[in-house]
């Protein structure tokens, strides 16, 4: 039954805010590639709905996780400290950034109670990438993958 959903809904949109995307594997995830505003930096974007795309509530998310930016990485070289070994640990924003590159956000179908989303950095130092969640605007789940 879900693969005929699947059939269903568009393979490739034009999204008002995310521009082009493309129905990735069979998870009802659209991906594409936007412009974040706060880094002005292209990032990658995924965004799981069940629906012909991304719904007005996704994109609400998005523009306050962009609004939102200064108050949420501050959180992160925190976070992920016992994460780390002491000689490579980021301390500050600054190195936690000039560490890792920012390279995209996951946004699921939203729960009524609360946000939950993730973003993904990509680093040379640690020959890898992490994945963070947050629940709202607290980190909350980290990994780490190569």
């Amino acid at each position: 039954m879900i693969k005929l959903k699947v059939m269903f809904i568009p393979q490739k949109i034009d999204d008002p805010v995310f521009g082009q995307m493309e129905l990735i594997d069979d998870e009802i995830c659209y991906q594409g590639s936007v412009l974040f505003a706060p880094l002005s930096q292209q990032i990658e974007i995924y965004v799981y709905s069940k629906s012909n795309g991304p719904s007005k509530n996704q994109h609400t998310l998005y523009r306050e996780i962009e609004k939102r930016y200064s108050e949420w990485i501050e959180k992160l070289p925190s976070y992920v400290e016992t994460y780390f070994p002491s000689p490579g640990r980021p301390r500050t924003t600054l190195e936690f950034t000039n560490k890792f590159e920012f390279s995209g956000i996951h946004i699921p179908e939203l729960d009524a109670t609360k946000n939950v989303w993730e973003i993904e950095y990509f680093t040379d130092g640690l020959e890898g990438w992490i994945e963070i969640q947050f629940i709202n605007w607290e980190p909350t789940s980290f990994l780490f993958g190569e």
